[in-house]
């Protein structure tokens, strides 16, 4: 148990240097963010988190081809390659695949280049956002191409047989259907250099300063340096920085927001609003569900005491299977803990709390979406907000474990596109009308579910996960986010980054809810600030949860089943925690 605590602090550690790098190099430092983003992949080496090592690597190969340095790059490229291979990961292939491409763009290797961003445009199973910014890097290797023609008065190298790639203006336009606007900035950044070289290649004017947008964002670039490769074909431009990033209201940077919080407030010091957090924080328990508290009665006692203490909301887990040679480590590494081997059905429960409770609202944090038929996840959600009389918090998420998937039987790879396309059913079955879909996974004629959700147009539905894909859909379709315990600095940085995404989409920002979940270990001695919400007293706990709310945490949920040994136990903390936090 001390060891998989151990390893769940480490990743926990790493994944925080990860997003703190990630606003380094957003704010312009990029050295900062390889010294994070560099340590962050040792600690995923050693704990084994092979997928987030590879996206690591990723991101310190993409910081060596904008310093120039192809030859540094092209190791991390093979280790990322390699982990790629190893896993099911469509996100991780495919941000290898657009940075070989680069590569060999860098190196004037176009016709590679254009392969290789055309293999990853056609995988649908990816990110949208990695897909977008191969579409983009088939843009300009169009430009590229034309220009090293109009340049040497030599077509471009292209082996025998390949099929033309379509014109830029097709290609821009499929490309604004796939781009959320919200895509990987080391990735576009580098993109958008290769369009701003080729800007006037068509003129034949090699070097030039790129006259149009540089991507469909309606970018430009303002710096460069077309430096020739080493067998002198055709430059790669690196300018020092690039506005290639959508476009934001004045003081909304999300940059901006997070560098002040970097260099201002480090984790762990700062003070809450005690008036905001007492009157508006809403504060969420997970509901006995694995483990000694898989049971009926203590269930309904811990149940009917949270509502007493005052808690607003009741939240549930998802759990397939615990596979003994598992295939993804369990997040934060390690073996699953022993005390998630037993466990309960997530829908189930909810119905039975929805009988024991009268108030607090009833919530999945969350609910592995592509576990699941549409249609009767449709129905059986619908059923626990009628039963719950419209208490029904929805959130949903793509789980972590390949070995669920499949026992399952469904697809580790595509699981995102998935998600989207679940989406689309529930609203569309939860609406007044008949229900009626043709999508690429599922068929449903008109039909008629009239047993809709009590809440309308429909329950609140939230979303997890941290990809840029996720934040992408929480800006353009969800009611808000399912966070977990990030450092202060780094979870004000996420949050700004999903309002930024709603409002890139037309929505209000501020209508999205932000819940935050931790699952401490609760000690009677002060841990280290550094092991702060994964461990520690309940004081510290709820300081740091206060300090989520500043932070822009609307509600905050704590799970204390990894801590407690019986009901009374996770009734007491429970019970003190709420206390501190109601006293801000």
């Amino acid at each position: 148990m001390e060891a998989a605590t151990q390893a769940h602090d480490a990743f926990s550690r790493a994944t925080c240097l990860v997003f703190c790098g990630d606003a380094e190099e957003s704010g312009g430092r990029p050295e900062r963010a390889r010294e994070q983003w560099g340590e962050a992949a040792e600690v995923f080496r050693t704990i084994g988190a092979r997928g987030r090592l590879g996206f690591a690597l990723v991101r310190l190969a993409y910081l060596d081809l904008g310093e120039g340095r192809p030859d540094a790059a092209e190791p991390r490229l093979a280790e990322a390659a390699s982990l790629a291979d190893g896993l099911t990961s469509a996100d991780l292939t495919a941000a290898v695949g657009n940075l070989r491409a680069l590569l060999a763009a860098h190196r004037g290797l176009l016709a590679e280049a254009g392969e290789v961003f055309a293999q990853v445009w056609a995988m649908h199973e990816a990110p949208p956002t990695r897909r977008a910014v191969a579409g983009l890097g088939l843009v300009a290797v169009a430009r590229s191409s034309a220009g090293q023609e109009a340049a040497t008065g030599e077509p471009a190298d292209e082996p025998p047989g390949r099929t033309a790639p379509p014109r830029p203006a097709e290609l821009l336009r499929q490309v604004t259907a796939v781009h959320g606007r919200v895509l990987e900035p080391l990735a576009h950044r580098a993109v958008g250099r290769l369009l701003a070289d080729w800007g006037a290649a068509g003129a034949g004017r090699r070097g030039a300063p790129a006259t149009g947008p540089s991507c469909t964002s309606g970018c430009s670039a303002v710096r460069r340096s077309g430096r020739p490769s080493a067998d002198g074909r055709a430059p790669f431009a690196y300018p020092l920085r690039i506005p290639c990033e959508p476009a934001r209201r004045p003081g909304r940077s999300t940059s901006v927001v997070a560098a002040r919080w970097l260099s201002a407030r480090p984790a762990g010091t700062l003070e809450p609003d005690s008036e905001r957090a007492v009157h508006m924080l809403k504060i969420g328990l997970g509901a006995p569900q694995y483990g000694v508290f898989a049971d009926p009665s203590t269930i309904a006692s811990c149940a009917i005491a949270a509502e007493d203490i005052g808690y607003d909301s009741l939240w549930v887990g998802d759990r397939a299977l615990v596979p003994d040679e598992p295939h993804d480590p369990y997040p934060g590494g390690g073996p699953v803990p022993p005390e998630y081997r037993r466990f309960l059905d997530p829908v189930a429960l909810l119905s039975f709390l929805a009988h024991a409770t009268q108030r607090v609202r009833l919530g999945t944090s969350t609910l592995n979406a592509p576990f699941y038929s549409p249609v009767l996840l449709a129905r059986s959600l619908a059923t626990v907000d009628i039963l719950s009389g419209g208490r029904l918090d929805a959130g949903l998420g793509l789980g972590w474990s390949s070995d669920e998937y499949e026992a399952i039987g469904v697809p580790w790879q595509g699981r995102g596109a998935r998600l989207e396309e679940i989406l689309d059913v529930l609203e569309r079955a939860w609406s007044d009308g008949p229900l009626e879909h043709e999508g690429r996974l599922w068929r449903v004629s008109r039909s008629h579910l009239d047993a809709v959700p009590v809440q309308r147009p429909r329950p609140p539905l939230l979303l997890g996960g941290f990809s840029a894909a996720t934040v992408e859909r929480i800006g353009r379709r969800a009611d808000g986010w399912l966070g977990v315990g990030l450092p202060v600095p780094q979870l004000s940085y996420v949050i700004a980054q999903i309002r930024q995404s709603a409002e890139t989409h037309g929505r209000d920002p501020q209508a999205l809810r932000m819940v935050i979940r931790v699952n401490p270990l609760v000690q009677a001695e002060e841990a280290h600030t550094d092991q702060v919400p994964g461990r520690g007293t309940v004081r510290q706990l709820a300081d740091y949860l206060l300090a989520a709310h500043t932070a822009g945490a609307d509600e905050v949920l704590v799970d204390l089943q990894q801590t407690a040994r019986s009901g009374t136990e996770l009734t007491a903390l429970a019970h003190q925690l709420h206390e501190l936090l109601r006293q801000g």
